[in-house]
């Protein structure tokens, strides 16, 4: 056996850039609990390799993946310490002397383990081959992982085992077998890893396996710890640590990617290299240059068969796109709109080569997102290039993107988000109509979370979103900054009056039956003047809801009045 050890170093910049955003749920530690905290020596944790990207072994025989850092996050906020040991098939971990172990599910641990709260979720993904119908699996070779369960109902007769995960995965992609099924993480890690071309995903809405700190000996303070950290972790900031961390990934380089990224240098320099050569062998042949130049462009253009190529003309102003371009394009409008788009766009610049990214209109009538990269031919007047479709790479950016903007817990503009949101509306601002501010959370809202339990609270704030969307998503823009704190920037010319009615229609969505259980609503609301700064119209609604607060909640307070508008409001 062959162990790897390594301590995990966390950087100070780092650790403040991922704690920053957690620091809005208080820790609150018995004395038995800092007093074991204060005294127990670094724990001993097991993680699992191959298991990219939840967890695996770095090229540099350190511990990474998803899990680590959400464990190194705990052990943070904890104020615990901790060590990584690689486990292998042959060690007995339950005899050994170890303490955690990373990533645990009900499903796979044994019952001598005790598991923590879960902290995330995983779920299993369909993938296939883009030439197999997803419809049509029946008598399909599926890839397996060896020792690993699976699915009901397949026919172990069409089942092919391979070593690990990354191996099962690229034997779809090279037409080896046709489908499996996989968390969406290693899907994505692996696919962008092995740079795997043929691979598409299906969500399954099945198989969910919940993630958890497995305890190797009964510690009840240890868990009491563990559980109190994973309960302060919010979903906005879980979900960014995940996607820095998925997105984190020691790319293989392979043939096929070099020549992906060279190939066109090589094949120009090629061409260059025998024009060169055509030149000092024809010299005296100067009446046949530019036809033997021609010939040789168009010969090292039509070795390539599966780019979509062209050549444009300057002087003629004449672009001339390769057959693979009536693919995407089609014959006829789209591809004359597709080539006055391209002629406009492309620039002369002799000797030199450009690359740009441009959008066209497709024969399905949807637009694309292509990259193209040109060369000027000295001496032709021409300038070829190739087109690269990268529709699919710009859709997985936005989606990143709003993923990242966005509350996952209550569907509305995160804190960060909402604040850059306000400040871009103050910079944009011309007219003279109104503008309000509204601040408000869930009366006794630690009650029903202590009472019925985060699940539940989860789900009030969820409804609280819903209701925020429903009446203010037309008038302005809505946002969490945490816990059940939320808030309103209206914009679109209200009168006061409007924005009460407003908060009330919030406040009564908010009475109707959350699970058998009614919550109230406290709002502080302040009109926002011209070049006001963002602090200052926030202090004011913050002292309105405080007021609010003091005067017994379930009302609107408008500043700098100390007397509520409305009384009860639901």
């Amino acid at each position: 056996m062959k162990w790897f050890r390594g301590k995990r170093v966390v950087s100070l910049w780092l650790t403040l850039l991922i704690c920053l955003p957690l620091l809005g749920n208080a820790l609150n530690f018995t004395p038995l609990e800092s007093e074991y905290i204060a005294n127990t020596p670094p724990l001993k944790i097991i993680f699992f390799d191959k298991a990219a990207p939840l967890t695996y072994l770095n090229s540099h025989k350190e511990a990474q993946g998803i899990f680590v850092r959400v464990v190194d996050l705990i052990l943070e906020r904890s104020g615990l310490s901790g060590e990584y040991h690689l486990y292998t098939k042959d060690e007995d971990v339950l005899n050994g002397d170890y303490d955690l172990v990373v990533g645990m599910s009900p499903e796979y641990a044994p019952l001598e383990i005790i598991l923590s709260k879960p902290f995330m979720k995983v779920e299993t993904v369909l993938f296939f081959n883009k030439r197999v119908n997803p419809d049509q699996l029946s008598h399909k070779w599926l890839s397996a992982v060896e020792g690993v369960s699976l699915p009901d109902g397949i026919d172990l007769n069409y089942v092919k085992y391979f070593p690990s995960r990354s191996e099962s995965i690229k034997a779809v992609d090279k037409g080896r077998a046709d489908y499996g099924f996989a968390n969406i993480f290693s899907i994505a890690y692996y696919t962008i890893k092995d740079n795997l071309k043929n691979i598409v995903t299906v969500p399954q809405g099945q198989d969910v396996r919940y993630c958890s700190i497995g305890l190797l000996k009964e510690d009840p303070v240890l868990l009491s710890i563990l559980n109190k950290v994973i309960d302060s972790i919010d979903d906005n900031s879980l979900n960014t640590l995940i996607v820095s961390e998925a997105s984190n990934i020691e790319r293989r380089v392979t043939p096929n990617m070099i020549l992906n990224t060279y190939g066109k240098w090589l094949v120009l320099f090629s061409v260059l290299v025998v024009i060169v050569l055509i030149i000092n062998t024809i010299s005296i042949f100067k009446a046949n240059q530019r036809i033997k130049l021609q010939n040789m462009r168009y010969e090292a253009l039509s070795q390539i068969s599966n780019e979509c190529l062209y050549e444009y003309q300057v002087r003629e102003r004449h672009l001339i796109m390769s057959k693979q371009c009536l693919v995407l394009f089609g014959s006829g409008e789209k591809m004359v709109e597709a080539k006055l788009l391209l002629t406009d766009a492309l620039q002369v610049s002799e000797g030199a080569t450009t690359s740009f990214t441009i959008r066209l209109p497709l024969v399905s009538g949807e637009f694309g997102t292509f990259k193209t990269t040109t060369l000027y031919l000295d001496g032709s007047n021409s300038i070829i290039g190739k087109l690269v479709d990268v529709s699919e790479e710009e859709a997985e950016k936005q989606e990143l993107l709003v993923r990242s903007q966005v509350d996952g817990l209550s569907g509305v503009l995160n804190a960060t988000a909402v604040k850059e949101a306000i400040f871009k509306v103050l910079e944009e601002r011309e007219g003279e109509r109104p503008h309000f501010f509204i601040l408000l959370d869930i009366d006794n809202f630690k009650e029903i979370n202590d009472t019925y339990g985060h699940l539940f609270g989860d789900q009030v704030l969820g409804h609280l979103g819903e209701s925020l969307r429903a009446i203010f998503a037309n008038q302005g823009i809505v946002g969490r900054f945490g816990g059940d704190e939320f808030c309103a920037y209206i914009s679109n010319g209200a009168t006061l009056e409007e924005v009460l009615f407003s908060c009330k229609m919030v406040a009564q969505k908010m009475g109707s039956s959350v699970g058998g259980i009614k919550a109230s609503l406290s709002f502080g609301v302040t009109e926002v003047m011209r070049d006001e700064p963002f602090e200052q119209f926030f202090k004011r609604a913050d002292a309105s809801l405080y007021t609010a607060k003091l005067n017994g909640k379930d009302q609107v307070v408008v500043a700098p009045s100390q007397t509520p508008i409305l009384a009860k409001i639901n």
